[in-house]
């Protein structure tokens, strides 16, 4: 479940809580724009639901960026109050889904199960989502949860049908989504989840707004990844991300090689996050090393030795 709703352009920023609000065209937003493993070229908010699994029929198995070739593998995004009649645990019995969502209230019920699922709202305002998503692998039927505020990113939680009932295997709360791509051409957007892996998307407000995402394995110990750094790309859908300069940087890096730099009025490319330090890439698409950040002393905005991301770039837009 997506709602449109007002967006904040926040200058400053802290954490998540912002000023200044104006209303924008939410279809700006890249959260779904995969990177190097697609061949998707761009990205939105899903303010409608992603349809790439809409039914069983059109369910999605593609595993050509996959090396398990299971040919029972499919996903599926329950729609809202309507029964989904599946044999879990190939039984040969039927089991109900019903993904139940009234006013402020979301259940996700499983036969007798009920989970509760928490939504984000002010009153009788809802200003989140969520989102189930049933996936079925040989051997195994997994449920994943999202939840999230007006934000766009949240909780996603998995779950595996076990003796009877979906048991809770892993719960991630630290502004997560499962990632998606979006396809201009049917304008449908498709999950990134597949036989062997699922990519997960985490937001990140660090000299603008930016997505990161990561490989991840799911199964009986829940998510799990040997990534140490995620790939960046800009939340806002259609920019390549620049950042213009107003300072002189000097990069470092892991090389041992001499320390690359850039020049005031430059730009540079956001690529890769990890810890405490944000990697860029030339125009060119070089590498030039990581810059460090931290929070500033008033946890408003951050700082790269010493230097203000205000005072350091022209353009690093935070989106609410």
């Amino acid at each position: 479940m997506k709602k449109s709703k007002l967006v904040c352009m926040a200058i400053p920023l802290v954490s998540m809580f912002f000023v200044g609000c104006t209303p924008i065209d939410m279809s700006n937003l890249g959260i779904g724009e995969q990177q190097e493993e697609s061949t998707a070229e761009v990205s939105e908010v899903e303010t409608s639901d992603a349809t790439g699994a809409s039914s069983e029929a059109d369910s999605v198995a593609d595993t050509t960026d996959s090396s398990v070739n299971d040919s029972e593998f499919y996903y599926e995004q329950l729609k809202e109050n309507e029964k989904k009649e599946v044999d879990l645990g190939n039984d040969g019995k039927q089991d109900t889904l019903l993904f139940e969502f009234k006013d402020t209230t979301c259940k996700m019920k499983i036969n007798e199960q009920v989970i509760d699922v928490e939504i984000y709202a002010d009153g009788d305002i809802v200003f989140g989502g969520a989102d189930a998503l049933f996936v079925h692998k040989t051997g195994a039927d997994y449920l994943i949860l999202e939840n999230y505020g007006d934000a766009y990113y949240g909780t996603v939680t998995l779950y595996k049908w076990d003796n009877g009932s979906m048991k809770e295997l892993d719960k991630l709360d630290d502004y997560m989504r499962v990632d998606s791509n979006y396809d201009e051409k049917t304008d449908s957007s498709t999950y990134c989840i597949y036989a062997d892996k699922i990519v997960l998307a985490k937001r990140y407000d660090i000299f603008g707004s930016w997505i990161g995402t990561k490989n991840y394995t799911y199964g009986d110990d829940g998510f799990a990844t040997e990534e140490k750094t995620e790939k960046l790309r800009s939340i806002i859908t259609g920019s390549d991300g620049g950042l213009i300069l107003k300072k002189d940087v000097t990069f470092t890096d892991e090389s041992g090689d001499a320390p690359k730099t850039a020049k005031a009025g430059e730009t540079i490319y956001p690529c890769e996050i990890k810890q405490n330090v944000m990697g860029f890439n030339s125009k060119s698409g070089e590498f030039l090393g990581y810059l460090p950040f931290e929070p500033d002393e008033n946890g408003v905005f951050y700082s790269s030795n010493g230097v203000n991301e205000q005072d350091l770039f022209e353009n690093n837009l935070h989106v609410g």
